[in-house]
């Protein structure tokens, strides 16, 4: 069971300073830790750094359900585009 609901506050913040991410980061949160190890293999395979805080952030976004994709975005293909993310 996941104890937050998707719309709740967030439980993470992303940022490289140990000050702000000990004082701010100190909640446990249930973590999508498949989805954390593809996201660090597929990194280190395009020679891309992703820190603990990004992986983390991932891992906590990808614990529920897919993302929603609509139907006048499905071929979005701007090499850019973030809008499936968002």
């Amino acid at each position: 069971m996941i104890p937050k609901s998707r719309y709740s506050s967030v439980n993470y913040y992303i940022s490289n300073s140990d000050k702000f991410n000990n004082k701010y980061n100190d909640v446990k949160s249930k973590l999508n830790v498949e989805m954390m190890d593809y996201l660090k293999k597929e990194a280190e395979k395009h020679k891309v750094n992703v820190d603990d805080q990004m992986l983390q952030h991932i891992g906590y976004l990808f614990v529920r359900d897919a993302l929603v994709i609509y139907d006048n975005t499905i071929h979005d293909d701007e090499p850019n585009s973030t809008r499936h993310f968002e």
